[in-house]
């Protein structure tokens, strides 16, 4: 990687910022908006305040991909509502509210991670319009263009947000029966092929398999996908519209067969966490050898590259002594 591709990486996020609400469009009085509960789940993984990730380091002179870490307060941060709907629509999953498995709170956690997946893409698709033809932009374009179909999903969350129609939403909620040091959020679209194939490519790469697409007036079929601690117990929630359900059936069933095995749903977690996952550091380096988790980190920055799914052979879920 030349300095110029060091460069771009280290500039993307600043080049390409923007502060706008989601809920009501305005541009001023924009909240740096926590993705994750703070006083909750950001508090129960922390180390000395902060959590572990993996991520790009470009605080040295070489640029790595390595384990990263963040202040709680800066972790999952992203500016896509004003102040005033930032506190008010999260309420019910904010400021250390327990997670009762209501519709409110389910429709909640999937509304938050869609929206922060399309803002921080949103980001990056700005800063291809200024750094157009870089290695790094190379399949933008198709994104691009999932991002404006992303748009009805968005609506359609914010319209039944006003309406209180929060049964729009269905989730297949798996509880793990013991607290990890793990968060996760993010809204992904996974394949019609199966997962455990180590040779597939991303629904990116191969447009024309997908009914949606060529239908204008579907939703694009995202699970929204949230993975957090409480109450001794981990909770995986995957949530998607009913009228993606057909779409997602197979995948669906796939969660449903794998729900008990912890290896299975430790490699969706790597191959799907987006850009937001967050570990405890001493939860990670417990479970996980110094060995393991450079082979992980190399898997990661391949799966960035290349869009293949990865076979991690790693058990993110146990038991914390």
């Amino acid at each position: 990687m030349n300095d110029k591709e060091k460069n771009i990486i280290k500039n993307i996020f600043s080049e390409g910022k923007i502060k706008k609400c989601l809920f009501c469009g305005i541009k001023n009085n924009i909240a740096d908006c926590h993705t994750i509960q703070e006083n909750n789940y950001l508090n129960r993984i922390s180390d000395n305040g902060l959590i572990y990730t993996f991520n790009y380091d470009n605080k040295g002179k070489k640029l790595e991909f390595k384990v990263t870490h963040k202040g709680k307060s800066e972790f999952g941060i992203f500016n896509g509502f004003c102040k005033e709907h930032d506190t008010k629509l999260f309420l019910p999953i904010e400021n250390g509210k327990k997670f009762t498995q209501t519709k409110e709170q389910l429709f909640l956690f999937a509304f938050r991670s869609f929206c922060y997946c399309f803002h921080k893409e949103r980001e990056l698709i700005l800063s291809n319009k200024k750094f157009k033809g870089n290695f790094l932009f190379s399949k933008l374009s198709i994104k691009e263009i999932f991002n404006i179909f992303s748009e009805k999903n968005l609506n359609h969350f914010i319209q039944c947000l006003k309406n209180k129609e929060f049964d729009i939403l269905e989730t297949f909620l798996i509880e793990i029966p013991f607290e990890t040091k793990i968060l996760v959020s993010n809204s992904f679209i996974p394949p019609e092929i199966n997962i455990k194939s180590s040779t597939y490519f991303d629904p990116f790469s191969n447009l024309i398999n997908y009914r949606f697409f060529l239908d204008k007036d579907s939703f694009l079929p995202y699970i929204y996908f949230n993975v957090f601690p409480e109450d001794k117990k981990t909770f995986l929630l995957f949530s998607y519209f009913k009228e993606s359900k057909n779409s997602l059936d197979k995948f669906l069933n796939e969660i449903r067969d794998n729900q008990n095995d912890y290896f299975w749903l430790s490699n969706l977690i790597l191959n799907y966490y987006g850009n937001l996952i967050g570990f405890s550091k001493n939860y990670l380096y417990k479970i996980i050898s110094d060995e393991k988790i450079n082979e992980i980190l190399k898997l990661i920055k391949e799966r960035i590259e290349d869009n293949q799914f990865k076979d991690f052979e790693v058990n993110l879920f146990q038991k914390n002594k």
